[in-house]
């Protein structure tokens, strides 16, 4: 992903006056056009974060979303300003601030205006939004531009709104998004409804989604939670039917293929034969993969083989292939576990003889290294558990993924 790149304001053109933000458009040092947001407007400086990491995400996932700058404002800016309101907002924003590309030409979202491929992307558009919780796409307030027929998604900061208060995040953030009934392009979202049948984890994992596959889905079309029946472990305020991460099992993996094989013959009794024959080559290969961990975990000694983890996603690996976790860090729905409970984790460390403390890719390993630094031990923060990686770095697939875990897991504590 390419770098935000930060420009110095150099001239102020004209605000824009809608959005609780109150943008304006202003010329940088780089001699282009952007719409800022100024950080001292009333909406605060978490909207500001919103807008950059909704954004960012969607730009990574090929949404039409402009650039996004840092912008740095310089406290002598307000002085030629006339309007005191202006000024007094300059003022109390000196320093950095975000802005998006300006878009010349842009006319404000109305459907009839939109091309069939700018509408094509409605059914993306409207899963990003579920996903972000953003609650501002609505026929009110489109946030949305057209640009010569093409598409744009604006002002993602009424997204992620967990992050104004702390209480219960990891709850909230994977619950129900009921607002998705009231998106702007929730009509024009077909793509849903046009598959012939949807596969989900289950268990929780996705309640985010629900309101969407209600909403948007075709009356009467198939749709599969592939760890139904899966005997859960660790049912909590987060997870009430249980922890949903069976995937970290090869063995719960093939217990998967058995759902999807099943649906999908549901749908298309014609290709049983193929379906069934594919199935069974790949949970061949998942059951021998599922021995080959469990070989490589017993290369341990019984009492090495002691984890603690950032995230409570290793349970059912934990299980499978004869691990204890000692802790997790992140065990409890709240923001940050109290200091007493890092104390006791600590001493557990300890007491335990614990060699390796464990972080995933996609989390920050920050609180885990502070861990590891108390307790001694090192600390590992790279495992994939929710995502794949890059080729190159051996992590493509589900098999891959594995391996590449049970490997640097062994190889810390050894």
């Amino acid at each position: 992903m390419q770098a935000i790149r930060t420009v110095d304001a150099t001239r102020y053109i004209t605000p824009l006056r809608e959005g609780g933000s109150l943008p304006a458009i202003i010329e940088a040092s780089d001699g282009e056009l952007y719409v800022l947001k100024f950080r001292g407007a009333g909406q605060g400086r978490k909207s500001l974060i919103a807008e950059l990491v909704a954004g960012e995400i969607g730009r990574a996932l090929g949404l039409p979303i402009p650039e996004l700058a840092f912008v740095e404002l310089d406290d002598a800016f307000s002085r030629s300003e006339p309007h005191e309101e202006i000024q007094d907002l300059m003022r109390a924003s000196t320093g950095l601030n975000l802005a998006l590309a300006f878009l010349p030409g842009a006319l404000a979202f109305e459907p009839a205006l939109a091309s069939p491929e700018a509408l094509q992307l409605a059914s993306a558009i409207a899963w990003f939004d579920a996903y972000i919780m953003n609650v501002d796409r609505t026929a009110r307030n489109t946030n949305m531009l057209l640009v010569d027929g093409k598409l744009w998604l604006i002002d993602n900061g009424a997204s992620l709104y967990i992050h104004h208060t702390w209480a219960n995040f990891r709850e909230r953030s994977r619950g129900a998004f009921p607002q998705i009934k009231d998106h702007v392009l929730l009509p024009y979202a077909d793509a849903l409804a046009e598959a012939d049948i949807v596969f989900y984890n289950g268990h929780g994992l996705e309640e985010w989604l629900a309101d969407l596959l209600r909403n948007a889905a075709r009356p009467g079309q198939p749709q599969i939670a592939v760890s139904e029946g899966l005997p859960a472990l660790g049912a909590n305020d987060e997870f009430r039917e249980g922890n949903p991460h069976f995937w970290m099992s090869a063995a719960f993996g093939a217990r998967y293929l058995e759902k999807i094989r099943d649906g999908l013959i549901g749908i298309d009794p014609d290709g049983r034969a193929i379906y069934t024959a594919n199935a069974a080559a790949y949970s061949k290969e998942l059951l021998a993969l599922n021995e080959e961990l469990k070989q490589q975990a017993a290369a341990l000694p019984a009492e090495s083989r002691k984890i603690v983890t950032n995230h409570d996603a290793l349970p059912y690996f934990a299980q499978e292939y004869g691990f204890t976790i000692v802790g997790n860090l992140l065990g409890s729905a709240e923001s940050e576990p109290p200091a007493g409970d890092l104390v006791a984790l600590v001493q557990q460390i300890k007491a335990q003889n614990v060699k390796a403390v464990f972080s995933e890719s996609q989390f920050s390993p920050q609180l885990t290294a502070t861990i590891a630094r108390e307790a001694g031990v090192k600390v590992v923060a790279n495992l994939y558990t929710d995502t794949l990686g890059e080729a190159g770095l051996g992590v493509a697939s589900y098999a891959d993924m594995l391996r590449y875990d049970m490997r640097t897991i062994v190889d810390a504590l050894q």
